[in-house]
């Protein structure tokens, strides 16, 4: 996912864990340290280090007031209610689909930090 958005000129911090995606966001929302917060969060559900839900609650524990993208098993409506998900994708999905999307939540001036994982 991260080198399709790269392809827009992204600039995408990826992280490879669950503690490790928590901790950047944490840097970003908590903190107020680590550079700029991203414009918009693309994550998976189910992410390696914890149950996917898990790391969704801790995200609106550190009141993360992004956009959100998500990559889940199914369209769930359920899902996207709970978590306010802009949209949800179910691999195999077209990523000039999730490139859409994403460029289409970009504010301003077209320019977007993402954080999302490999």
């Amino acid at each position: 996912m991260g080198e399709g958005l790269r392809l827009d000129h992204h600039d995408v911090v990826e992280a490879n864990s669950a503690g490790a995606f928590l901790d950047q966001l944490g840097s970003y929302f908590v903190l107020g340290i680590s550079g700029s917060p991203p414009d918009v969060i693309v994550t998976d559900t189910e992410i390696p280090g914890a149950a996917g839900f898990e790391t969704l609650a801790a995200l609106r524990d550190l009141d993360v007031r992004v956009p959100l993208v998500l990559v889940a098993e199914s369209l769930d409506e359920e899902l996207r209610a709970a978590t306010g998900a802009k949209a949800i994708f179910v691999p195999p999905f077209d990523l000039d689909d999730l490139r859409t999307v994403v460029l289409n939540l970009v504010p301003g001036d077209g320019w977007l930090r993402t954080h999302s994982l490999p």
